[in-house]
């Protein structure tokens, strides 16, 4: 075999009951629905005690997290409430703009957009106030309607800031300390949406969609079972990306996977094209089970909705031997969807675990070299293609095994041609002896 397999650590059959049986650990708390917007503790309306609950949500492109005691905030003081929620969508153009742009809310669908503006409040701040303090803990974004803000970093002025900007947008995520100290110049308007507010939006648009998810999710192949499924569902958070857009580049970091829910997206290589994926594919999840860099770059072809899964999500659901259980399902619907082995149940594959050898190759690298027997175990592709490079033609494609009518016909199979990855493979090899003699 063409060099060493580098064997991962999946000996122990009972890590893949991990995903089987998914672990009922994680309760998900029914969202407030947006009519309980109006109970939210805005600027200038009465205090309401509310309790924060446990409700952590990981995405890559946002994170949010609940504080069980919020720090105090000097902003509230200084705000005065002129008009609570904008239902009439007033500037919206403004808002919009600004949302569509921000680097953490750009991608979410436009309904989400739209909640978000029509959540927001308009508040007043007096020339000579301070709005935000350096140091001090803030829990509003804020978008300047009218009038100028001055910056200042250890009490230095930096610059000042007018209608069409916006700033303090880590406090949707946390009660963040505030890093310059912001004054108002003149008598400001600011359009303000607090960290609460958009936890609730969130929240609703997440139980709107979530029958929708579950749709979906159910005409997609992946190796998840029911119970994991309707947790994807739960959380799932669309990103949307025009055509030509790059959706993740080769070299960068990789912690997350996609699926396509809707419209198309080129896996390149350079200016080479390896292959289009549409609705229902899924592409990265091999920065999954490696953490490793991105191989290929993945391009909208047409403006496309996809979805994204983040490692944390898998590591919080699935616990450390997470890789082991993606490993394993991934094999296992490998095996269900051949013509020929798929008779092969998870329960007959759980025997075999400890015969698993599973190699990442890159591209071009040899798998079989030519004269090379390749009967001898059974090759399992769980990403990529084994190409010939002789003969031109692909092989074995993802969640298929090579030569499976040959093998179970127990025919010597002997390479005429390098076998090699195209673009990169992954492959778990399985002793075929060891194979026939526990099934």
């Amino acid at each position: 075999m063409g060099g060493e397999f580098a064997k991962t650590n999946i000996s122990d059959p009972s890590i893949a009951k991990n995903l089987v049986t998914v672990t009922d650990s994680y309760e998900r708390e029914a969202p407030d629905s947006l009519r309980n917007h109006e109970k939210a503790d805005m600027p200038g309306s009465p205090s309401k005690t509310t309790k924060n609950k446990d409700n952590k949500r990981r995405n890559e492109k946002i994170i949010i997290t609940a504080k069980n005691k919020p720090k105090s905030s000097v902003e509230k003081k200084v705000l005065e409430l002129v008009q609570k929620n904008n239902k009439e969508k007033k500037e919206y153009d403004l808002i919009y703009g600004i949302i569509d742009k921000h680097f953490f809310m750009q991608n979410l669908t436009k309904q989400a957009k739209e909640e978000i503006l029509v959540t927001m409040s308009l508040c007043k701040v007096k020339a000579g106030s301070t709005l935000c303090k350096q140091g001090s803990y803030g829990s509003y974004w804020y978008i300047i309607n009218q009038g100028t803000l001055d910056v200042y970093i250890d009490d230095k002025y930096q610059k000042s800031m007018e209608r069409g900007e916006s700033f303090g947008e880590i406090a949707l995520m946390n009660d963040a300390v505030r890093t310059a100290t912001i004054k108002a110049k003149t008598d400001v308007f600011v359009w303000v949406l607090k960290r609460e507010a958009f936890r609730k939006v969130i929240d609703f648009l997440f139980q709107m969609n979530y029958d929708e998810n579950m749709k979906f999710l159910d005409t997609i192949t992946l190796p998840l079972d029911n119970s994991f499924k309707s947790l994807l569902a739960s959380n799932l958070l669309e990103e949307i990306y025009k055509a030509n857009e790059y959706i993740c580049k080769m070299g960068e970091d990789g912690n997350c996977m996609y699926i396509i829910k809707q419209g198309e997206v080129n896996c390149q290589l350079g200016d080479r094209l390896i292959r289009t994926l549409t609705k229902g594919d899924n592409f990265g999840q091999k920065a999954i089970l490696f953490e490793g860099k991105r191989t290929l770059d993945v391009v909208a072809r047409t403006n496309c909705i996809v979805y994204s899964i983040s490692t944390e999500f898998f590591k919080t659901q699935l616990g450390e031997n997470y890789k082991e259980a993606l490993f394993f399902s991934y094999i296992a619907l490998a095996f269900q969807s051949s013509k020929v082995f798929n008779k092969i149940t998870e329960k007959m594959l759980m025997k075999l675990y400890k015969y698993f050898d599973i190699k990442n190759y890159g591209f071009g690298e040899v798998i079989f070299k030519k004269g090379e027997k390749v009967s001898t175990k059974l090759v399992v592709v769980l990403e990529g293609n084994i190409y010939d490079k002789m003969g031109s033609r692909i092989l074995a494609k993802r969640s298929e095994i090579l030569y499976e009518t040959e093998m179970s016909e127990n025919k010597e199979i002997i390479s005429a041609h390098d076998l090699v990855a195209e673009p990169d493979c992954l492959v778990c090899f399985i002793d075929y002896d060891a194979f026939k003699k526990e099934l």
